[in-house]
């Protein structure tokens, strides 16, 4: 059975997308704290830019050097640039319970976390 060109582009973008983590782990903390944006955009792209392109779409991306990378610039540029006020303020009134009054939350005691260190690994 032969894939079609959205399956093969998935398994470009996974391959393109371990080979970023590879380059994190090489780099120092600040500086990889520093491209959380980036990081995002690309967890976001690798997850769910194969599914949202029909074949056409998926043909010409796989025609790209890098197809994740190409998106992840493109990607980190339109949510940095873009406005967010009306989400936070949805945001806002979803936490407060929609409208309602809802009595305010009591901090959990302080208790030590096991850490998962991959945690958004593919």
């Amino acid at each position: 059975m032969s894939q079609n060109q959205n399956e093969i582009l998935q398994l470009r973008l996974d391959q393109s997308y371990q080979d970023y983590l590879a380059q994190l782990r090489e780099k120092p903390f600040d500086e990889v704290i520093r491209l959380a944006p980036e990081i995002t955009a690309a967890q976001q792209i690798c997850d769910e830019l194969a599914a949202a392109c029909d074949e056409e779409e998926a043909e010409y991306l796989l025609g790209l050097e890098n197809p994740l990378e190409t998106a992840v610039g493109y990607w980190e540029r339109e949510i940095s640039g873009y406005d967010h006020g009306e989400e936070m303020g949805h945001m806002l009134w979803h936490l407060r319970g929609c409208g309602r009054k809802i009595p305010a939350a009591v901090p959990a005691p302080k208790t030590k976390q096991k850490r998962k260190d991959n945690a958004h690994e593919r």
